[in-house]
């Protein structure tokens, strides 16, 4: 009762006495309670569509002071039930600011616990196909499987994203592990041994690439055999469920699907969020949502959040300084105002929020395409060694 006047009225919440713990997971109800025993209840909840069954266990004779433990985990779940009315309203800005119709975004939820697997024909198993290895992510149809093989930039591995979920292949495993290796040269590839390094390395990883694999895999089969998608097929990778996220510690990492239309064709694109973001700003958009300019415009802006997370000074985009006012907005620059025409050569402005420079706001300039696309932090950090000399903090 004291846990339900914390919580909305939807909410469900119940607690069973089970009886003295009598060995792992096993109680009795019928035996006399001695203070010094530990005693176990069982504690269920359902909340929206969501539910759940924890048991706890207690000493008993701390049960009168503290009261019956509430499963870890259980209070920060029921403060997630409205992680979809976030992702609505992040919907409604897209599609208000790329002017997109059409645009939908679905919270998949946690990628399930994969396993590295030493059996042939399992996910997670290395498979050599014409001498290069792939690691089996989902099945599709017999022998028909989603494999990967590491993700390249051209000549080398992507060391920051070797697992990337869009160089997922799809290939018959009967037909090529007895085809003899090729003798002419083949594209970049891990050698042997490596991509079980790259799976271990990056558990997590490999976890979303699974996870996504098997949402694909069900696309792959309804579009063979002409019927809608089985969502329960498809979500089987991930965990919608919040109580089973807050069982482990740290912010779990999340999953959406975007889908929207261009030119006719339907689009999709998978997104990974922490949990704490996707509260705070809402699931990422894609890349390509809306026109080039407006993807500039978040790219630029994500700049911006990136150093108040990466180098913990937090920083504001303006835009591009025209006429004593900044325009943020790269669709309403002009040709004349970019160098060659081009948006992405533009100089655009920061500012460095809360910081000073004499009695001005410390704003600094950069061409955008440095940024956005070469990598480069926006210049003049104050909380750098190199930063200009004569900066105050606005209290």
């Amino acid at each position: 009762m004291k846990r339900k006047e914390k919580m909305a009225h939807s909410v469900s919440l119940t607690c069973e006495y089970l009886g003295i713990c009598v060995g792992e997971g096993k109680f009795d109800a019928s035996s006399a309670v001695a203070s010094s025993r530990s005693v176990g209840f069982e504690w269920r909840v359902k909340a929206h569509a969501h539910g759940h069954t924890k048991v706890v266990t207690a000493r008993c004779d701390t049960l009168g002071s503290r009261g019956v433990p509430f499963p870890r985990g259980w209070a920060t779940a029921l403060q997630l039930m409205d992680l979809d009315e976030i992702v609505g309203k992040t919907v409604e800005r897209v599609i208000a600011q790329s002017k997109t119709p059409g645009v939908c975004c679905q919270l998949l939820g946690r990628p399930q616990r994969a396993q590295n697997s030493e059996a042939e024909r399992k996910q997670g198993a290395l498979l050599s196909i014409k001498g290069i290895e792939h690691v089996l992510c989902a099945q599709v149809v017999g022998d028909q499987w989603l494999v990967h093989r590491g993700s390249f930039d051209g000549d080398g591995l992507c060391e920051q994203k070797p697992l990337r979920p869009e160089d997922l292949i799809l290939l018959d495993i009967s037909a090529t592990h007895t085809d003899p290796p090729l003798r002419k040269r083949v594209r970049s590839h891990l050698h042997v041994g490596q991509l079980r390094d790259y799976v271990k390395k990056f558990p997590c990883d490999f976890e979303i690439l699974a996870a996504i694999a098997t949402y694909q895999a069900e696309g792959h089969r309804a579009r063979t055999q002409g019927r809608e998608i089985d969502q329960v097929a498809a979500l089987r990778g991930f965990e919608k469920n919040p109580f089973a996220w807050t069982e482990t510690d740290g912010q779990p990492l999340l999953v959406a699907l975007w889908s929207w239309r261009t030119r006719g064709a339907k689009r999709q694109a998978f997104v990974k969020v922490r949990l704490d973001h996707l509260r705070d700003r809402g699931p990422p958009e894609p890349i390509d949502v809306g026109d080039k300019y407006y993807r500039l415009w978040i790219d630029l802006k994500q700049v911006a959040a990136n150093e108040a997370i990466h180098r913990k000074a937090p920083c504001q985009y303006l835009g591009l300084h025209s006429d004593g006012r900044f325009l943020p907005d790269p669709s309403t620059w002009t040709d004349r105002q970019c160098p060659d025409g081009k948006r992405s050569h533009a100089l655009v402005h920061y500012e460095w929020t809360h910081v000073s420079r004499g009695h001005t706001p410390h704003r600094v300039s950069c061409r955008a395409d440095d940024v956005v696309n070469n990598g480069r932090a926006v210049p003049w950090c104050p909380l750098s060694p190199t930063s200009p000399t004569g900066l105050a903090i606005n209290k």
